[in-house]
């Protein structure tokens, strides 16, 4: 099971990094534009600073599922304080743009 696995996880890699290739060849611009929308999208998902809202019944007492855990309804996001975690996540965030900026436009110059 576990190389049926990993043959289906090498073929599908190799896969994916040839037909990203060639659209890459063909429509940069498309290709970015995609993946940027690809981003944001999960922006949503991937947001760290969140805390859950549960379902809650008629007298406000959470519902729990079968495994007596509550179940989450859904997430209230929030901008956190300006420590120095939120700071170097920041940093990182504007580096990264940086370098990917710095690289295209000296791969345009080229």
């Amino acid at each position: 099971v576990l190389a049926l696995f990993t043959l289906g996880s090498a073929i599908g890699l190799v896969s994916l990094s040839k037909l990203l290739s060639f659209i890459l060849s063909r429509f940069p611009q498309s290709l970015y534009v995609g993946l940027f929308g690809f981003i944001l999208g999960t922006l949503g998902t991937l947001w760290p600073w969140r805390t859950y809202t549960y379902m809650t019944n008629e007298s406000g007492q959470r519902i729990l599922n079968r495994a007596d855990k509550p179940i989450i309804d859904g997430y209230t996001r929030y901008v956190p304080e300006t420590d120095l975690a939120f700071i170097v996540c920041i940093i990182c965030c504007i580096l990264g743009f940086v370098v990917v900026y710095t690289l295209e436009n000296r791969k345009q110059a080229s």
